[in-house]
């Protein structure tokens, strides 16, 4: 399977920010300044804003990633945060679809955010 390369980001285009593995405790309002000041739109999860061990239960957060790799009207996405997290919901994801729309992901955080990654290898294919 070919390689495919995410679109580049350019002012205007929109990041989508949120927290597919553990909860964070990130400044959002200074982070979003960041991204305005250097033109860029943003899109925050719900995930984003959880407290507590993880960004939502296994379902939410598979949905919102499956959303925001997909479907968001986002142009690329940011992950707050790593960790153990993304392990319980590996599964649920449409990998093809995720490869499908082509969108820059920015893994922030401990090592196992890029386990989506891994993954996407072991079902034929890459982001």
């Amino acid at each position: 399977m070919d390689w495919i390369e995410p679109k580049r980001l350019a002012p205007g285009m929109t990041i989508g920010i949120m927290a597919p593995a553990s909860a964070g405790d990130e400044d959002l309002h200074r982070i979003e300044e960041i991204c305005k000041a250097k033109g860029y739109k943003v899109l925050v999860g719900e995930s984003a804003r959880r407290k507590g061990l993880y960004g939502g239960t296994p379902e939410e957060q598979a949905a919102e990633f499956q959303y925001m790799m997909t479907t968001a009207p986002c142009d690329a996405v940011l992950a707050l945060r790593g960790g153990y997290g993304t392990m319980r919901y590996l599964e649920r994801l449409d990998y093809k679809a995720i490869r499908k729309y082509r969108k820059a992901f920015a893994p922030y955080g401990y090592q196992s955010i890029q386990s989506p990654y891994y993954v996407s290898w072991a079902y034929g294919g890459r982001f």
